[in-house]
Formats: C-alpha cells, sequence, structure tokens
C-alpha cells in the first residue's frame, strides 16, 4: 500500500521535547473521523504507519 495523502511532524510534550508524529489522510473529499495510533517502544515505525495507511482504505 503507498498513501500519497501523508506527512510526517513533530508535537511538543510535557517534559519539553518533540515527539515525531505521521498523519495519514483517507484520498478524496468529506469529514472523516480522526484515528489515533500509538507508536510502539521502538518509536514511529513502518508497522505504525502501515497500521495508519490502512485505516484509511
Amino acid at each position: 500500500m503507498n498513501i500519497t495523502n501523508h506527512e510526517f511532524n513533530t508535537v511538543p510534550v510535557a517534559d519539553g521535547s518533540e515527539m515525531g508524529l505521521y498523519v495519514a489522510f483517507p484520498e478524496g473529499q468529506g469529514s472523516f473521523p480522526a484515528i489515533i495510533v500509538l507508536q510502539e517502544g521502538f518509536g514511529l515505525t513502518r508497522h505504525i504507519r502501515n497500521i495508519a495507511e490502512g485505516l484509511c482504505n
């Protein structure tokens, strides 16, 4: 699967550092619900990105 509507970003967290985040968007126009997938202990892995992309289908 190769989602074209995605982006990498960071958000500040309570300890003053930043946490990486990956956002995947469904194709097309419309109002879509947000689903948050938390990263695992190894960080923002390909597996986590695949889960986010799979939820966009």
